[in-house]
Parts: C-alpha cells; structure tokens; sequence
C-alpha cells in the first residue's frame, strides 16, 4: 500500500496578520494574530486581567457589518485561540477587532453590554 499520494504538506501555522490591542490607560495589552490556514485568532495575553468576577470577550465588526460579531471570550491569562467560523472568515482582515468587559460566559444580548476596553485593525507581519 503506497500513501505518498495521499499525504498532504501540512498547512502553515504562522500568523500572518497582526494587531494590538491596548486600553487607553495601559493596562490591558493583546496582541492577535491571524493564521488564515485554519481560520484561527491567536490572542496572546500580554498585561493586565478581568476583573474579578467578569471576562473579555473579542468581537468582529466587519466593514460591511451592522453590528459586532462574539468571536468568543478569552482565557484569563496566557494564550486563547479562537476559530472564527467560515462565514465571516473573510471580514477578518479588513474589518476591527475590540475587547470588552463582560459578565461571566460573555455577553448574555450578543452584543457587547460592558466596556469597550479596546480596538484594533490587523496588520501585515
């Protein structure tokens, strides 16, 4: 049995977008990263937390977009890695990307209910 023809190089895993996300007063810094392979954001946690009792969650507002999409809610420390659906995959290099502040699980309304912590485009690496 020959599985050389079948076998597949593996997909880049590199981020090729980038962008920060920092508050205004410098307490929460974010750096995001696109690897387009897999539909994924990578969020690496650089400074700062929720508060005790709340999460942040990411959101998608498309160029085109009425309204932010939940792209999901962060891990409180370290790295969160997120897969953005393949609907909206697309909106993800052109559109903003913002933190908030929710209550825990996320925003119970799908659309942000707390503090816009901050907001972001991605850039080329």
């Amino acid at each position: 049995m020959v599985f050389g023809d079948t076998l597949r190089p593996p997909q880049d895993l590199t981020p090729e977008f980038q962008a920060e996300l920092t508050a205004e007063d410098g307490s929460l810094v974010l750096i995001a990263g696109v690897i387009p392979a897999t539909h994924e954001i990578v969020i690496e946690r650089v400074t700062g937390a929720p508060p005790q009792g709340r999460v942040h969650e990411l959101w998608l507002i498309a160029e085109d977009a009425v309204a932010p999409v939940s792209l999901g809610v962060l891990e409180n420390e370290g790295v969160t890695r997120i897969r953005v659906p393949d609907e909206i995959a697309p909106g993800v290099r052109t559109g903003t990307i913002a933190i908030s502040d929710e209550p825990p699980g996320g925003s119970p309304t799908g659309a942000p209910t707390g503090t816009v912590l901050a907001t972001a485009t991605f850039s080329d690496i």
